[in-house]
């Protein structure tokens, strides 16, 4: 920016400001990192202090019969080193444990632990009051179009 005068510099940054904080991409990024902290929230309240945002990216991951590390990380968009991380922490705090993959015997699978299917359960109860909330605030049909909406521009951009 040091080719610009100070005017034009003003007059770039707020031209840029603007449509950096207003874009369909951000209002989504804001909306679910809102909804992911309200679900945490009722989690928090519900004797799963110790779980953080972070941690939400392993369990949507986690197929109930057990997934491998690489899959997890492929799922989650993360490095295999970030998931592991990830999984020996959640593995620590009795989440997760690990199994022989029945696919690869030689493989280990990461799975819900007693505990973890435990806080599955409060899991999906967080996000059906988080959902409500935001029905609440939005209307069922927005709710509803915003779903739809973004399932379908998943499906198109994802295949």
């Amino acid at each position: 920016m040091k080719h610009f005068t100070p005017g034009k510099r003003e007059a770039f940054r707020n031209a840029n400001e603007a449509w950096r904080r207003d874009n369909v991409g951000r209002a989504i990024f804001e909306a679910a990192k809102t909804f992911e902290r309200e679900v945490l929230n009722v989690l928090q309240s519900q004797d799963f202090h110790e779980v953080r945002m972070v941690n939400l990216n392993l369990f949507r991951n986690l197929d109930l019969d057990g997934t491998r590390l690489t899959e997890l990380a492929s799922r989650a968009n993360v490095t295999k080193q970030a998931m592991q991380e990830l999984v020996d922490r959640a593995e620590a705090q009795g989440f997760v444990v690990r199994l022989p993959d029945p696919k690869d015997g030689r493989a280990k699978a990461v799975a819900f632990s007693t505990r973890g299917l435990k806080l599955l359960e409060a899991l999906h109860k967080a996000v059906t009051l988080t959902e409500q909330q935001m029905t609440n605030v939005v209307g069922v049909v927005a709710v509803r179009q915003i779903a739809t909406a973004l399932r379908q521009y998943n499906s198109a951009r994802n295949k």
